[in-house]
């Protein structure tokens, strides 16, 4: 038994012991495409299966383009943050009253 991992440059084969594999804390990186290949002497079968990797947002960002504006002027905030389920993104502003939400 054959274990693979597809990735941007084609299929790795992975270290295995009788077609198992264990990942002890699996990570984002460990998202993808795996394959089980068996040969005998009559013939090989393949299988694939996709492992998707869940996890809180991570590496969120706040940019304001310019950051520094005159009045009037147009200013652009992004937020951007990566997980699995997508994360729902709130821009809120602080003022001398607390925080609010903007639309």
């Amino acid at each position: 038994l054959v274990l693979r991992r597809q990735s941007s440059s084609g299929w790795s084969e992975l270290d295995s012991e009788n077609g198992t594999l264990t990942i002890h804390a699996v990570q984002p990186a460990d998202a993808g495409l795996y394959q089980c290949e068996a040969i005998n002497d009559l013939g090989k079968q393949i299988n694939s299966n996709k492992l998707q990797v869940q996890g809180r947002p991570r590496d969120t960002t706040l940019s304001i383009t310019p950051s520094a504006v005159k009045e009037g002027d147009r200013v652009t905030f992004s937020c951007t943050t990566q997980s699995n389920p997508p994360a729902q993104l709130v821009l809120r502003r602080q003022s001398s009253s607390g925080w609010s939400e903007l639309d």
